[in-house]
């Protein structure tokens, strides 16, 4: 790798490399175009160094714009003439100031190398730190999960055991309800039949003897909202009557066709007459009412 021989604006803010022209003072600094034009061509008499604060006069050439890109005319002839010691002189002074600034360049460095290495290990430190403390939180996080695998094993096992006797209290309580419900009906035909030769004992005394009914039917009387149903109803027979059904007579019976000498016998199919066991019209008992009115 080659070894970078350009000079570094040495304003702390700047840090470009310089290519083209560089302004250079008596304290060994240099500075780029930018940065030397904003300081140094002023009209402030004096002058400070933006590096080291070192009080500069440009008339004494303590501040000089060089050009770093010479041409070869400038390189034949700006030491032409001089004497040798001069020109010794002149060449190591530039080198000394090279060597200044390539020194200083890697001071610069160092500390920054050095501020890395400070970030690095403080970084180093606090991550191991965090993975220590992650490891740990690791350690007590498997350490709760197989208490809790343990827990749940537990628990697995007293959920089935309690399940268990949850079933057999089930099967001995729909016991007890079949005992309960059979003594139940045992209890209820016990019951029944205690109490049924007294209900009848009861019914007994409280059923009304036929004398007592026949008094209380021959006691009916008609009254006036009875008459005006009976004379409906009657009515009501009349419009909706039958026509007289033709019934043979007993001297009818056995022959095929009627003796006309002997006549028919009519029997109206009108509700208000009715026939008896003995052949005999009746009157219904309708006409009992109507000939009490």
């Amino acid at each position: 790798m080659a070894y970078d021989m350009t000079i570094i604006c040495n304003y702390q803010k700047c840090r470009k490399r310089l290519t083209s022209s560089a302004w250079v003072t008596k304290c060994s600094h240099a500075f780029c175009e930018e940065d030397g034009h904003r300081e140094f061509n002023n009209s402030n008499e004096e002058k400070k160094c933006p590096a080291c604060s070192s009080i500069l006069n440009p008339q004494n050439y303590e501040i000089v714009k060089v050009d770093l890109n010479p041409s070869e005319q400038f390189k034949s002839m700006v030491l032409s003439g001089m004497n040798p010691e001069i020109i010794l002189d002149v060449c190591s002074r530039a080198i000394t100031f090279w060597n200044y600034q390539m020194y200083q360049e890697s001071l610069y460095q160092s500390a920054c190398v050095k501020r890395t290495r400070e970030t690095v290990q403080e970084l180093e430190t606090f991550y191991e730190n965090q993975v220590t403390t992650l490891k740990t939180e690791l350690g007590r996080g498997i350490k709760k999960l197989r208490d809790s695998k343990d827990e749940e094993k537990r628990l697995s096992l007293r959920l089935a055991e309690m399940n268990e006797r949850f079933l057999e209290q089930n099967r001995q309580m729909k016991k007890l309800q079949d005992e309960i419900n059979s003594l139940q009906r045992r209890s209820l035909s016990s019951s029944v039949s205690d109490l049924l030769p007294e209900f009848s004992r009861s019914f007994a005394a409280t059923r009304p003897s036929e004398s007592s009914t026949f008094s209380a039917r021959h006691n009916f009387r008609v009254g006036p909202q009875t008459l005006a149903d009976t004379t409906q109803r009657q009515e009501l027979a009349r419009t909706y009557a039958k026509p007289p059904v033709v019934r043979q007579s007993p001297a009818f019976q056995g022959s095929r066709t009627p003796n006309l000498a002997r006549g028919f016998n009519f029997i109206p199919a009108s509700p208000l007459f009715h026939q008896s066991d003995h052949g005999r019209k009746r009157p219904h008992s309708n006409d009992k009412l109507r000939n009490k009115q």
